[in-house]
């Protein structure tokens, strides 16, 4: 038997910054959150860049569990002195983040340009 590895996330390197796309629809499960953190934490590497851009455009639904995922992953990618913004929440995703404050550390944009600008700036 194989192991089937199911991806929850889409990654590209423009100018300097790692865009991910977090690509599951619905991260409600824990089997899927621990899935997500362990493929936020694969990307990093030492060679590759430390600004980062989560994208949520496709996300809908999101558990307490995954948010921990995504902030374990924010806190060790500012531990190690790199940027992360997000962008594209729909206003629910947004509201969770909000009350984990989310926000304090890796902050948010309306979309992918202004991510992306906030970054270069930086």
């Amino acid at each position: 038997m194989f192991d089937r590895t199911t991806f929850h996330i889409a990654r590209d390197i423009v100018d300097g910054v790692q865009i991910v796309e977090i690509s599951a629809p619905s991260v409600a499960d824990p089997q899927i959150a621990s899935e997500l953190k362990a493929q936020l934490f694969s990307l990093l590497q030492p060679e590759d860049p430390r600004k980062f851009v989560l994208d949520f455009k496709y996300v809908r639904t999101f558990s307490s569990t995954a948010f921990g995922a995504v902030m374990a992953f924010i806190l060790e990618v500012k531990k190690q002195e790199g940027e992360v913004r997000t962008c594209n929440m729909d206003e629910f995703i947004r509201f969770g983040a909000d009350v984990i404050r989310m926000g304090d550390y890796a902050e948010y944009h309306a979309d992918l340009v202004g991510a992306l600008d906030s970054l270069r700036a930086s």
